[in-house]
């Protein structure tokens, strides 16, 4: 007989499913404790299953203390029940497909790529949201953003609200000491997840924009010193965070050195309606983005992995990493895009480059294998519930990897990732298969869309890129997926396919609002001379002159921009604003003899303001404009509405008055 170190602590009927072959419990179903002992290598146990490497169950209804037991691995060496620390580790902006072991060209991470090889390397681990105040508090609270709040399209601050148990309290009330350190500004004291933290630093940057490993080591190794007790540790770094800044000489591996000038100012959208987020080198915003430009950006993104990954392992020593007692999970909260979707950064679109992260499990109890299955990271808050023995959140849809991580089989399985904020509502359900992607709000993001809604499916086995829109041609897997998207989140509802499909055509449009004068003519507002409204058109002649038009809005409604436009050279841009502050910026510059733009923006009242202005050298005209009011359906979330089952009084117990006061408010308990 051969001792072996996989071993599992789970309760009631989480354990009892473990016992079948890749099985899976349900969130929130836990009686009792249930420990494995190593038994015979390929033998089974009296219930008839086979266990890989030969499970046996023999112990109930015993609350362990973490890491009280050790048993014998086949080399000699000890290894723990469970874990005695977990380490969280999180790359901010890290996207798995840049990573060697996942297939990427470049040597960007020959260290993460070891960790690969001797851990659990998932695959297809897929972020909560696009974006860390999404993302961030759904790890933390075992729920979506869109379960957290009301409204999550009002909410973009990345406050935490009080009622739900973050997994640092979870663990806290499990007698672990908590400690955290962050670098990133959305991830503090002052958004609510320090809370359950011992101890919570915020490492602030000596020079560049937020600071880097090699200054959390640092502050690791002035503050920390191991108490050899059990202790969770969350660490955020935002070394992959644009602007990607990586030191020398890291700034040169995967990159020439940049020739163009980098420019400060410039526009979100260019004459095409194509978003351009920046210039090179930093945050510029300019409309002449080339491929120079993307190339030196990748590489510098490229640049700033390769560094984390020469530093993790210090990192790791300051923490006092020891992968036979620690569990280590190291994971980023989003990715980020260059143009493979239009864009460039994240928050955007919950497509693969935004939302498929790096997710890898390192602890000697587990064997190491690459996973393909789908996950969530909303598991890990669930994972962490089985293997030391709390409750995961009520109502959660995340799974318990558990089963993975002793080297169960893979399962057919969806998840789902999200985006609420002023730019959008929507998500993506990824499976086995297919990605569906919906947006029931794309005039933000694209506002040269009329129709308000746009779905894609994409087949992730011939194209995980996720570069071949599969519509047309898949409409009814897209209506499996859909259903599978508002199961997962019942606030979409109302998002059905009869309700979701339409084209431009479709919208129809109000009077046109902009005031004219007594001839009939928009009404401009013009101060400077050289600019000269003859009948019909504004005619520039450069200058950098400006001009106005004040438009009633009565409505908080979308509404349609439209003009047409002529352009020498130079560059012409166009400003919205509403409700003091800027809701619509676009430039033209291409010499356009007979152009044409056709917009929605977001307006409200009392009045719209509309400027356009050119720049020193422009010389060019706008006529016909047109400020309406757009007709098309409106796909709103459903309102938050209180669960029909309402967790009974005496799942309460262990919250204090304060808890169950928020709760009973909430409606969550009674």
């Amino acid at each position: 007989m051969h001792s072996v170190p996989h071993t599992i602590i789970e309760r009631g009927p989480a354990a009892r499913e473990l016992r079948k072959p890749g099985g899976m419990a349900p969130p929130g179903e836990f009686e009792m404790f249930t420990i494995a002992f190593p038994y015979a290598l390929g033998g089974s146990c009296f219930d008839g299953h086979r266990y890989p490497s030969g499970f046996m169950h023999v112990l109930h209804g015993a609350a362990l203390t973490v890491a009280s037991f050790s048993i014998s691995a086949a080399a000699g060496a000890e290894v723990p029940l469970v874990p005695q620390r977990v380490l969280w580790i999180v790359s901010d902006s890290m996207r798995q497909d840049h990573l060697g072991f996942s297939g990427y060209e470049r040597d960007t991470s020959p260290y993460i790529d070891s960790l690969a090889a001797e851990s659990v390397a998932f695959q297809w681990a897929i972020s909560a949201g696009n974006m860390t105040h999404i993302s961030v508090p759904a790890y933390f609270t075992g729920r979506y953003f869109s379960q957290l709040y009301e409204n999550p399209l009002v909410h973009r601050s990345g406050w935490l609200p009080v009622w739900p148990k973050t997994i640092a309290e979870a663990f806290q009330a499990k007698g672990f000491k908590t400690l955290a350190w962050s670098t990133n500004i959305i991830v503090t004291e002052k958004t609510g997840c320090a809370r359950g933290f011992d101890s919570f630093s915020f490492v602030m940057p000596r020079s560049t924009t937020y600071a880097k490993i090699d200054e959390m080591i640092r502050a690791v190794h002035d503050q920390y010193t191991p108490s050899g007790k059990s202790e969770f540790i969350y660490v955020h770094l935002m070394d992959c965070h644009l602007p990607y800044q990586p030191p020398y000489p890291y700034d040169r591996m995967f990159s020439k050195e940049y020739t163009r000038d980098a420019v400060i100012e410039g526009a979100l959208l260019d004459a095409h309606g194509e978003h351009v987020f920046g210039n090179a080198p930093f945050y510029s915003q300019r409309h002449d983005m080339i491929q120079e430009d993307l190339d030196f950006l990748i590489g510098q993104y490229d640049g700033t992995i390769r560094h984390f990954d020469d530093r993790l392992r210090d990192l790791l020593e300051a923490l006092d990493y020891d992968p036979a007692r620690d569990m280590l999970m190291l994971f980023a909260d989003h990715g980020d895009q260059f143009f493979e979707h239009g864009y460039w950064g994240h928050g955007h679109k919950t497509m693969p480059e935004e939302t498929r992260v790096p997710l890898i499990v390192r602890w000697d109890g587990f064997p190491a294998r690459a996973v393909s299955q789908p996950v969530s990271l909303l598991d890990l808050y669930s994972t962490c519930a089985g293997l030391f023995g709390f409750d995961p959140p009520f109502g959660s849809i995340g799974q318990s990897l558990v089963p993975l991580l002793r080297g169960g089989e893979e399962t057919e399985r969806y998840v789902y990732s999200e985006f609420f904020d002023a730019r959008g509502a929507g998500g993506s359900v990824v499976g086995p298969d297919y990605l569906y992607y919906l947006n029931t709000r794309t005039w933000y993001l694209e506002p040269w869309r009329i129709w308000p809604v746009q779905e894609s499916i994409y087949d992730l086995r011939k194209d995980p890129a996720c570069a071949t829109d599969l519509f047309a041609s898949a409409a009814g897997e897209a209506d499996r997926l859909n259903a599978l998207l508002r199961a997962m989140n019942p606030r979409f509802d109302r998002a059905t396919p009869d309700k979701l499909r339409g084209a431009d055509s479709d919208a129809t449009f109000g009077a046109n609002l902009v005031p004219v004068d007594a001839e009939g003519h928009p009404a401009w507002q013009i101060a400077e001379a050289p600019i000269a409204a003859k009948g019909p058109a504004l005619q520039f002649s450069g200058a950098g002159e400006v001009a106005r038009l004040m438009v009633d809005t009565p409505d908080d409604r979308v509404y349609l921009l439209e003009f047409d436009y002529t352009l020498e050279h130079g560059v012409i841009t166009v400003d919205v604003q509403s409700k003091g502050r800027n809701t619509f910026h676009l430039e033209l510059a291409k010499p356009e003899v007979n152009g044409h733009s056709r917009f929605l923006v977001v307006a409200g009242p009392p009045q719209t303001e509309i400027t356009a202005t050119v720049d020193a050298t422009g010389k060019g005209s706008i006529s016909g404009i047109r400020f309406s009011s757009a007709r098309i359906p409106m796909i709103g979330l459903v309102p938050w509405k209180v669960p029909k089952d309402v967790p009974p009084a005496k799942d309460t117990k262990n919250l204090d008055s304060q808890e169950r006061a928020v709760l009973r408010a909430l409606g969550y308990a009674e």
